[in-house]
């Protein structure tokens, strides 16, 4: 499928569906509260303390973004017809919660390494322009060249990764469903290989909606009504096709 083809199907998914603005409530409102959030601390100065107070947040939207996921992959495999508000709390169940926070810390673990490195050569080219300020013609130049390449690998290596590990909480719940769950690592082995030549398709499926992350911004986070359910569906979709095809 397209990516015309598949946000046509998320849109026509969702114009069928009962329950849906009970399902995504709570998503939608963490997501206008975190980009609230972000607004604050773009004109504020922050201290180590108010570093940690969002993350709560960000940690329940998460959950609560990964619950309805789960729902609406059911959802676009025709398994199920209608949602209710409850959903939102489907992975708070004991059977699942400490298994899905195993696969969500092993994925946060190995995006930091890569992610720090990425910083890391940020910060070193930060320091050479500044050391080629001061006067350093021979080895502030070098180091500005050496470090923009490495930074720019370890960026697109991020990104890479990023995508590989993309699909991994929805690998997660067909393999529980299934009865195949062996443990995170096997997860993020299988969303990898699931992701091999298709990381590019979802890395332009999430370009193509752009636009409208930008309309959030100037909407103060409206627009999150409309973009959440349609850019998750549109996402499992992918992840169903490309199931479907491995």
């Amino acid at each position: 499928m397209t990516n015309s083809e598949i946000k046509n199907e998320a849109k026509t998914i969702l114009s069928n569906l009962q329950g849906k603005n009970q399902l995504f409530l709570l998503p939608i409102l963490l997501s206008i509260i975190t980009l609230y959030i972000s607004f604050y601390y773009q004109y504020n100065n922050m201290t180590l303390l108010d570093f940690f107070v969002p993350l709560p947040v960000y940690f329940f939207y998460t959950l609560f973004i990964i619950s309805v996921s789960f729902v609406m992959l059911d959802v676009v495999k025709n398994q199920k017809l209608n949602v209710r508000f409850s959903d939102n709390t489907y992975v708070f169940s004991s059977h699942i919660f400490w298994k899905l926070l195993s696969v969500l810390v092993l994925k946060g673990l190995i995006l930091s390494f890569f992610y720090l490195l990425s910083t890391f050569g940020l910060l070193i080219i930060i320091s050479s322009f500044r050391l080629l300020l001061s006067g350093n013609l021979i080895l502030a130049p070098v180091l500005i060249v050496v470090s923009s390449l490495i930074t720019t690998k370890a960026v697109i290596k991020l990104v890479q990764q990023y995508y590989s590990y993309s699909i991994s909480t929805l690998v997660f719940y067909t393999q529980l469903e299934s009865g195949n769950y062996e443990g995170p690592s096997k997860v993020l082995v299988a969303s990898r290989e699931l992701m091999n030549g298709n990381k590019l398709r979802l890395f332009l499926l999430d370009l193509s909606f752009i636009g409208w992350h930008f309309l959030t911004i100037f909407s103060f986070g409206l627009v999150y009504i409309y973009l959440l359910p349609y850019q998750t569906t549109a996402r499992l979709i992918f992840y169903r096709n490309i199931t479907k095809n491995s």
